[in-house]
């Protein structure tokens, strides 16, 4: 069982872990994504970001930052986790504006917060908890 999943939804890209940290394989597959969405005709415009626990080394931040390259997202991510939001508030320090910070239960304020339109929350809810079943994450709700 992988202990991170993601997927691209339109223009959101969603990415989910479990308790446990990303290993080095997931992770490139998640920046190879990422990197091809960005250099795209049509690049994502928001991250949404659920976490357990489990989230990216630096090393593995480093990565991700410069998959997105020129066209940073806005990010919201979703955790209990004191470290995870710990990390949330140093990112976005160095990208004001583009990272947000909620609770793991609030996955449809983050959305709100991303600017996602109420009529895709259902759609994209069903989403995160399919993936969290997927990976044996706690559902968000």
């Amino acid at each position: 069982m992988p202990d991170m999943t993601f997927a691209r939804d339109g223009d959101l890209m969603i990415l989910v872990h479990n308790t446990n940290d990303p290993s080095a394989a997931d992770w490139a597959r998640y920046c190879a994504a990422v990197k091809t969405a960005q250099r795209s005709d049509e690049p994502v415009i928001g991250l949404l970001v659920i976490s357990e626990a489990g989230g990216p080394n630096a090393k593995q931040r480093a990565e991700v930052i410069e998959a997105f390259g020129p066209r940073r997202a806005p990010t919201a991510v979703c955790s209990n986790s004191a470290l995870a939001r710990g990390i949330t508030t140093a990112i976005a320090w160095l990208y004001p504006k583009l990272m947000m910070s909620f609770r793991y239960e609030d996955v449809e304020r983050a959305l709100d917060g991303l600017g996602i339109g109420r009529n895709r929350h259902a759609t994209l809810l069903a989403r995160v908890l399919e993936f969290q079943r997927e990976i044996g994450a706690k559902p968000f709700r």
